[in-house]
């Protein structure tokens, strides 16, 4: 098969993305290549890919167990809800002193988290109604609480936010409806669940709470494997958030691990506003081509530790 004959292993993610020949070379080197891609003034895009030599099962079996999958020196803490979520799963999320402190100088408009003004007020009186000795473990009770509710309402409704990007109507239009009306809209054949995570980013670690939805391609114009991460909530920085893991191939033997990233940040206004920015698309930025040699690491390592329970299957 002649090298113009080959079909484009990352036309899926067109538009926007584009693959150029000094990243095809580089990928045929073994190396990581990613970069950032035009978005608007609030919107990050990252795309990332790397060699592999895995096939979509190997992707999908590691989606399952997603604290094994994402393990970087980026992720501090991290676990799966149960289906339905419980309290108990948030056992091992922690806050500090650090988290006190912000939550004590919240004002309705004016906070270092990203709450409702009712929660707000809720919150501190819940944390700062305690005797001093008790604020910290009041703290963690409120947030696992609120993050809980937020699981919850989300699973029961859905949430507003960001679209999927435009490629996958384009690219797989029944699955971008599906995870825009979620859960109103019927689904493809899918697996499901939520994670929470408390990464690094900047100063302070970002908490968040992420839906999970790993599907199978049966065209050959979709990815073996996708998994599709949709922010459900985060407590700092980051008002919506898609991230896109694929396993990809251009019929010729040449397998990628694809990654895409789209990140709405705050919208904090002046300087403040593009610092926070700044932070964000410099984290993706530095710690993309690390995490994607990790990924491969992982999967070409072998099958993950172990599978779990709490995956929901959408036909």
């Amino acid at each position: 098969m002649s090298a113009s004959a080959v079909p484009d292993p990352f036309a899926f993610f067109d538009p926007p993305v584009v693959v150029g020949a000094d990243e095809r070379d580089r990928l045929d080197r073994g190396e990581a290549v990613a970069w950032t891609l035009p978005a608007a003034s609030r919107t990050l895009a990252l795309f990332g890919a790397i060699r592999v030599a895995v096939d979509g099962d190997r992707l999908s079996d590691w989606a399952r167990n997603i604290a094994a999958l994402k393990r970087s020196a980026f992720v501090l803490e991290i676990g799966q809800f149960s289906n339905p979520p419980r309290l108990e799963d948030l056992d091992g999320l922690t806050f500090d002193a650090d988290d006190l402190r912000d939550l004590r100088r919240c004002r309705p408009g004016d906070c270092a988290f990203q709450l409702a003004d009712d929660e707000i007020a809720s919150l501190q009186q819940s944390v700062f109604g305690r005797s001093a000795q008790w604020r910290l473990a009041a703290l963690h009770d409120a947030f696992r609480g609120l993050l809980l509710r937020r699981a919850q309402d989300y699973l029961a409704g859905g949430r507003k936010g960001p679209a999927p990007p435009a490629f996958l109507f384009a690219n797989w239009p029944s699955l971008a409806v599906y995870l825009e009306q979620y859960p109103r809209a019927p689904g493809p054949d899918v697996e499901t669940f939520l994670y929470w995570s408390k990464e690094r980013l900047g100063g302070r670690p970002v908490i968040s709470v992420t839906h999970v939805t790993v599907a199978r391609g049966r065209r050959p114009e979709q990815p073996d494997a996708l998994i599709v991460g949709r922010q459900v909530c985060a407590l700092r920085y980051l008002q919506g958030a898609w991230t896109f893991t694929a396993i990809v191939d251009s019929g010729a033997h040449d397998v990628y691990l694809a990654y895409m990233n789209q990140s709405e940040v705050s919208a904090l206004g002046g300087f403040f506003g593009g610092l926070v920015r700044f932070i964000v698309e410099r984290r993706v930025r530095s710690e993309a081509t690390e995490v994607l040699q990790g990924l491969r690491r992982r999967l070409e390592s072998g099958g993950p530790p172990g599978p779990t329970d709490n995956m929901e299957v959408r036909p």
